[in-house]
């Protein structure tokens, strides 16, 4: 199935898969690093992770995630096994040399929050907020 899918993202001239993780040792991390990062059928396609925070951390009243200090223990926490996991790996997509974690919550008032740690270490992590995307789309 794995191999089908690079196929046809190779004939549509897709280079990047966005895969969603839900956390260290569930199934998605196991599939990500296990069978669609060393899959030989990956070819030239990159692979990030889409960060589930929505299944990471509750929402609160307002409908938004308000991160308690448990809340920032367990982002670290996350960022820490995602880089030690993921970020250098052949076949981990980096802009400019930085590993890539996309996370994206559909509400109302959503922003993109794509988080791309400084460096290959998780000491600080770069939170682009209030930014719009900015797509280039070609027909």
């Amino acid at each position: 199935m794995i191999a089908q899918h690079y196929a046809w993202a190779h004939e549509a001239g897709i280079d990047v898969f966005f895969a969603s993780w839900d956390g260290a040792g569930s199934y998605s991390d196991r599939t990500i690093s296990g069978d669609l990062l060393p899959s030989p059928a990956r070819g030239s396609t990159q692979v990030a992770l889409l960060y589930e925070s929505r299944g990471r951390f509750p929402l609160a009243a307002d409908g938004r995630i308000h991160l308690d200090p448990a809340g920032v223990d367990r982002l670290v926490s996350d960022f820490d096994a995602i880089g030690r996991e993921y970020f250098g790996r052949p076949g981990y997509f980096e802009i400019g040399g930085r590993p890539v974690v996309v996370d994206f919550v559909v509400h109302r008032d959503a922003m993109v929050w794509p988080m791309v740690a400084a460096g290959t270490g998780n000491d600080d992590i770069k939170v682009a907020r209030d930014m719009a995307p900015d797509w280039d789309v070609t027909e």
